[in-house]
């Protein structure tokens, strides 16, 4: 599943960046410099406390008032992108950063036909945000950890919303009244 979220969002993101601009899932580092990519680093996957019930399943009934499915409790996850830009300065950085900043602003979506594999099959969607309230911004341990020094950057958290598939319940046949 990380793969193929990884992949609609970049996915998505190919859409408005300019042409032969290369999108990268890697982490972050110097052997980027110079080149115009935009690099998404998913470093953080947290419950997200709003997402599905308290763990009460659902059910769902047919036209006789049975019990015809069970759906279990929807969770949801954040998954926190760090991404960068890079290219040959940093005026062209900043106008990458803002082309995916307007973007995700007005079309907060990946769009399903951009998603595959588990992804397509889970019958939900996947929101895009950047700077969302809570969101704890990239600590200066993490730019050490990566070798690289502070530098522009946007946080993506990319919420998918994966719909359940019913669970059939066995059915007991009706005893016949005489």
């Amino acid at each position: 599943m990380l793969d193929e979220l990884g992949a609609a969002i970049c996915s998505r993101l190919g859409d408005v960046l300019p042409p032969g601009t290369a999108i990268s899932l890697e982490p972050p580092s110097q052997t980027l410099a110079g080149r115009s990519t935009v690099d998404l680093f998913l470093y953080q996957i947290l419950e997200n406390p709003d997402g599905g019930s308290a763990g009460l399943w659902t059910e769902e009934r047919d036209a006789d008032g049975r019990v015809a499915s069970r759906v279990s409790p929807e969770k949801r996850y954040d998954f926190y992108y760090l991404l960068t830009a890079w290219s040959a300065t940093l005026e062209l950085e900043l106008g990458l950063l803002g082309k995916v900043l307007r973007s995700v602003a007005h079309a907060p979506t990946v769009p399903a036909d951009r998603l595959t594999g588990s992804m397509s099959q889970a019958r939900g969607t996947v929101t895009l945000s950047i700077g969302r309230r809570g969101f704890q911004p990239v600590q200066s341990d993490l730019w050490s950890a990566l070798g690289l020094s502070p530098r522009a950057c946007l946080g993506l958290v990319a919420t998918p919303r994966c719909r359940r598939r019913p669970r059939p319940t066995s059915r007991v046949p009706r005893k016949q009244s005489n």
